[in-house]
């Protein structure tokens, strides 16, 4: 019997998987730019890992939760831009983070 959703993931599927992981990557690395953070050793925090073989369903469920995550990204990045990062606790207090 054919269960369309446990065919591969279409080809447009992985290309829309491929430019939100590429739109997060990019916020990523912008938040880090406002906190003052360098992108070294922080290749796992970058990235984004997608499980391989994927069906259609699969990819659906992967595309719209990482659309909401560049999302809330976004949202973050642009207030972040707008009002700057946020001071540390101990240091607006003068107290030693020990």
């Amino acid at each position: 019997m054919y269960d369309r959703d446990n065919q591969p993931a279409t080809t447009k599927q992985l290309w829309k998987l491929n430019d939100v992981a590429y739109e997060i990557f990019d916020l990523k690395l912008k938040k880090l730019e406002i906190d003052g953070e360098s992108t070294k050793g922080k290749a796992d925090h970058l990235s984004s890992n997608v499980p391989m073989p994927l069906n259609k369903k699969n990819a659906m469920e992967l595309i719209e939760g990482m659309i909401n995550l560049r999302d809330s990204l976004r949202e973050l990045v642009d207030h972040l831009e707008q009002h700057g990062a946020p001071k540390d606790v101990h240091e607006m207090m003068g107290v030693s983070k020990s």
